[in-house]
């Protein structure tokens, strides 16, 4: 009896091994499946890196359009400060003019006071 449940045990763990093993046909059409989506994948990689290297090149683009207007706007308030200081210097300079001919006029108008002084019929 124990040699009958012994080879019904056999029996039984051989059938669950042939039930659960892959054929070499199971392993052709696996393998063939793996490379299916293997290239599926390589080939959404390869387009996923187009798509990236063509918003790098607009980036590129951009940056450079960015980085024109900013000198653009950089000379543009370059020159308006040269304006206001040339405009401030020039301004100083007629302060030092007008400051000059008023010290001369008080110069003449002291001289003359000092000559009216000295006059004897102002005594």
């Amino acid at each position: 009896m124990e040699d009958k449940q012994t080879l019904q045990d056999i029996l039984e763990t051989v059938n669950f091994i042939k039930d659960r093993t892959a054929t070499k046909d199971d392993l052709k059409d696996l393998r063939s499946e793996l490379k299916g989506d293997i290239q599926e994948v390589r080939n959404e990689i390869q387009y996923l890196r187009s798509e990236i290297k063509g918003d790098i090149q607009d980036l590129r683009g951009e940056m450079q359009d960015l980085r024109e207007e900013m000198q653009e706007g950089f000379k543009e308030v370059r020159n308006e400060i040269i304006e206001h200081v040339d405009s401030f210097v020039g301004m100083h300079k007629n302060m030092d003019t007008e400051l000059s001919s008023v010290k001369n006029a008080v110069a003449r108008n002291e001289e003359k006071i000092l000559t009216m002084q000295k006059h004897p019929n102002l005594q």
